[in-house]
């Protein structure tokens, strides 16, 4: 594989992500990287296999944004539509303007429109929500970060143009024909224990601290998980997550101008040999494509 990386700037890497597990807080941790649509390394430490799957949290937008793509290229998407034209539950209190790209830019205006547990599991008090929902500012104004009501939206988008929830059509139309297997998301209860790697936080006082509803914690709630919601609740391995990225470029499941034309011509992915790196722990993923 060295004709695709330096060995030895992979080595300098590889052993500084063991070194956080064996000296480090992390109770384990897996790496792999990819580059030319090629698997070059994949390691675990710790406690976990290489079939161990760890919560990707935000890094399963870019997956979400995967399915978006993919509609957009099939002809059932185009980010100039109103998103009240599709889900008309979503109109009420002015946001019958608001367009999918808005949506998809975080510039949507309603940044922390609440959608919590267990109210997300139920499609119908979705649907209410949705309708509930308030603009905190004109939509297209401001760039504000949309924690959770953006992905909630773009998967009722998928399911009123495809037939499909949205977990059923990730499956169905990107997980097995790329065979990733491993991607998932709301992985049932009782099969999260043994395949899907324990959320530590590492920064603890004690016990007796309730997750912050608003941070990366409350999925340590196998319930809440299992839930599925689309921006953090996915689950998959290391070398799954940057096969995703390489089969973005060349897989040919994907028409290349309905993502290179998402990401814009200036991004650095849209170069012919992409390489993408993932590195997961039992606390935050990340990932990072060059």
């Amino acid at each position: 594989m060295s004709d695709l990386v330096d060995p030895e700037r992979l080595d300098v890497l590889l052993r500084r992500i063991r070194r956080e597990v064996e000296r480090g807080p992390l109770p384990s941790a897996q790496v792999a990287v990819a580059r030319a649509g090629r698997l070059v390394a994949f390691e675990t430490y710790g406690d976990a296999g290489p079939d161990t799957r760890y919560v990707l949290q935000s890094v399963g937008r870019s997956i979400v944004a995967g399915v978006v793509w993919k509609l957009i290229g099939d002809g059932l998407l185009d980010v100039g539509e109103q998103v009240a034209a599709i889900i008309p539950e979503f109109a009420p209190n002015g946001k019958e303007e608001v367009t999918v790209e808005q949506v998809l830019t975080h510039t949507a205006g309603f940044p922390f429109a609440p959608l919590g547990f267990p109210k997300m599991l139920d499609r119908e008090q979705r649907l209410a929500a949705f309708g509930r929902w308030r603009l905190d500012y004109p939509p297209g104004t401001r760039f504000q970060f949309h924690l959770t009501s953006a992905a909630w939206l773009i998967a009722e988008i998928v399911e009123r143009r495809t037939g499909l929830a949205f977990a059923d059509y990730l499956r169905e139309w990107l997980v097995r024909p790329l065979g990733l297997e491993s991607i998932e998301l709301g992985v049932p209860v009782d099969r999260q224990p043994g395949t899907v790697a324990p959320m530590t936080a590492t920064d603890r006082t004690s016990d007796e601290q309730e997750p912050d509803p608003w941070g990366p914690w409350y999925l340590s709630d196998p319930k809440v998980l299992a839930a599925g919601e689309p921006s953090h609740a996915l689950v998959a391995t290391a070398a799954d997550v940057v096969l995703y990225f390489q089969a973005l470029e060349h897989s040919g499941l994907w028409k290349p101008d309905a993502w290179r034309g998402a990401l814009g011509s200036g991004s650095r992915t849209t170069r012919t040999e992409t390489r993408s790196t993932a590195a997961a722990t039992n606390g935050a993923p990340a990932w990072a494509c060059s």
